[in-house]
């Protein structure tokens, strides 16, 4: 097995920018969480059936629960991210720097979708409890999986 030194990881320019724009959404999503819980009332529509019709209500602090779970995932990514310890003692023996390298770019590469996705069900959520997009709901999965391409050309370019 290689030493730990051997696993190094240089960020290149795309890597910050995926950091960069990771920090971006969290904190777009933190301030639109901001302004709308001083907005809404206590009491607010969270539910929404498959005829898109309310049929749930929860107080607005639910609002909180997609963007905790979104800074959790990516805070664990980040965490990761810094610890080379633990891909050394997942790895195969053969190519195992390039395994490395292919890890690091996975999770560099996945923070700014998770922090999308997130942002984009905070939304929702705000949205609903506004009784707005209510008849949009389904056009919701078409919202979360518009960066996908992106992420797909971002691979493309770097292997």
């Amino acid at each position: 097995m290689q030493n730990l030194e051997d696993f190094k990881h240089n960020k290149d320019k795309m890597d910050r920018i995926m950091d960069l724009l990771t920090l971006g959404l969290f904190i777009m999503n933190a301030i639109i969480l901001i302004f709308a819980l001083v907005k809404l009332p206590y009491r607010i529509p969270n539910h929404l059936n498959l005829k898109n019709e309310i049929d749930g209500y929860g107080n607005k602090f639910t609002l909180i629960i997609p963007f905790l779970i979104g800074t959790i995932l990516c805070s664990v990514l980040y965490f990761l991210e810094s610890r080379q310890g633990f891909y050394k003692d997942t790895m195969n023996r053969i190519k195992t720097q390039e395994q490395f390298q292919m890890a690091m770019k996975t999770v560099i590469s996945l923070k700014p979708l998770l922090a999308y996705v997130f942002l984009m069900i905070s939304v929702l959520m705000i949205q609903t409890a506004q009784y707005k997009w209510v008849n949009y709901s389904n056009y919701f999965v078409f919202l979360v999986l518009a960066p996908f391409p992106f992420h797909i050309v971002y691979w493309l370019y770097k292997y």
